[in-house]
């Protein structure tokens, strides 16, 4: 009988004071999701012939700083608009982990080296041997 009493007292306090989502439920990720996108079109054709048309580029950001991932790019883009893109991006992702109250691992992301492979830019992973 005591539990009966318990769900019909939250049943009265959620019709009264209503039921209030969470707080990241209504962020409107619209812009920060379709710059994403933008960017991710932007890199796609990363066709090149040798190592100097290879770009990185930090991509979205971790909670505790850095960028989330690398993105390797071919030089024969618009890289002023490419980057301007790239820090707005960084700008939004924070301001939405921010609302999250999101957390990470705080790893540090290292920086690939970008190189060409087969006519096409990709990051390669610094690896030391030890």
């Amino acid at each position: 009988m005591d539990m009966d009493i318990k769900k019909m007292l939250v049943v009265v306090a959620i019709i009264f004071f209503g039921f209030a989502p969470p707080a990241w439920a209504n962020n409107d990720n619209t812009e920060r999701e379709a710059l994403a996108k933008e960017i991710i079109e932007m890199v796609k054709d990363n066709s090149c012939s040798d190592n100097s048309e290879c770009r990185i580029l930090g991509f979205g950001s971790f909670p505790c700083g850095g960028y989330e991932r690398y993105l390797a790019y071919s030089s024969n883009i618009n890289e002023k608009e490419l980057k301007n893109k790239a820090d707005k991006y960084y700008k939004l992702d924070k301001e939405y982990d921010a609302k999250l109250g999101a957390i990470s691992i705080c790893m540090l992301m290292p920086k690939p080296t970008p190189v060409c492979v087969n006519n096409i830019c990709v990051g390669l992973k610094n690896i030391q041997n030890k």
